[in-house]
C-alpha cells in the first residue's frame, strides 16, 4: 500500500467512534475487487475489465470450471450484491458440495440436503443460487500472448445449458480446454436477464494446449479460492 493511501485510512482515527463503525460496516458492505470477472449485462453485451462492453460472440478457451452456491439474506441483487451468509464452491455438480466452514450462518452439513437449496425454498424456485464459474483465457492466449485468466459466472439459468455443452465436448473424446468456443449471450428464462452460453467447438493446436494446460493450476487457484463473506 502506498504511503498516500495509508495516511488516508489513518485519518479516520480522528473521527468519532460513530463514525469509524460505520466507515467498517460499509466496506463490509461492498464486494472486494475483481478485476477479472466478466458480467453479463441485461442488454447482452458482456463487460470486459479494462475494455468496457464488448458485444458478443468472443471466442474463449475454457480453462476449467468450478461450481458454487450462493445464499443471500435477502433477494440477490446484481446491481448492489451483498455478501453471502452461506456459500460453497468445488468440484462436481452443485449437489455435491459442502458449505465453507467459515461462513457466518452455515444452514445444513452438505448442499444435497440443505432446505435453502431445493426447489420451492424460494417460491419455485431455490433460496439458494446456483452457479458455475468458469476461468477462460481469450483464443489467441499462447500464441506469444501472456494472458490473465478472466472469469464469468454462469447463472442458474444457465447451468442446464452449459452441462448439455461440456457433455457434449467429453462425448467427442476433449476437454474443453483443448477446444476454442463463442462465447455469447442469451435471455435467461422468462426475464430480461441474460445468461452466457458457449457452443461451436474448435480444436486448439498442441502447442496452444500446452501453453493452455500449464495454466490449469492458475485457473483452480481462482475458482476454488475459499468464498468472502464480508
Amino acid at each position: 500500500m502506498a504511503k498516500q493511501e495509508v495516511a488516508e485510512v489513518n485519518q479516520t482515527s480522528n473521527l468519532p467512534a460513530s463514525i469509524q463503525q460505520e466507515i467498517l460496516e460499509l466496506q463490509k458492505r461492498v464486494q472486494a475487487p475483481t478485476g477479472s470477472r466478466i458480467s453479463v449485462m441485461n442488454n447482452g453485451k458482456f463487460k470486459v475489465p479494462g475494455i468496457g462492453e464488448v458485444e458478443g460472440p468472443i471466442d474463449v478457451i475454457v480453462v476449467q470450471f468450478a461450481a458454487a452456491n450462493y445464499l443471500y439474506k435477502g433477494a440477490y441483487r446484481k446491481d448492489n450484491p451483498q455478501p453471502p451468509v452461506c456459500a460453497a464452491v468445488g468440484k462436481g455438480t452443485n449437489d455435491d458440495l459442502i458449505p465453507a466452514e467459515n461462513a457466518p450462518e452455515i444452514q445444513a452439513d452438505d448442499c444435497k440436503t440443505c432446505p435453502m437449496n431445493q426447489f420451492g425454498s424460494n417460491g419455485n424456485g431455490k433460496a439458494c443460487k446456483n452457479m458455475k464459474m468458469v476461468a477462460l483465457l481469450p483464443a489467441d492466449a499462447g500464441e506469444g500472448n501472456e494472458s490473465d485468466i478472466m472469469t464469468i459466472s454462469v447463472s442458474p439459468t444457465g447451468i442446464k445449458d452449459f452441462d448439455s455443452t461440456i457433455s457434449k465436448i467429453a462425448g467427442m473424446g476433449r476437454l474443453p480446454r483443448q477446444l476454442v468456443m463463442s462465447m455469447y449471450t442469451k435471455a435467461a428464462g422468462n426475464s430480461d436477464a441474460k445468461t452466457v452460453a458457449f457452443g461451436d467447438p474448435r480444436p486448439l493446436t498442441d502447442e496452444q494446449f500446452a501453453y493452455v494446460n500449464s495454466r490449469l493450476q492458475d485457473a483452480e487457484n481462482i475458482l476454488l479460492a475459499p468464498p468472502k463473506f464480508d
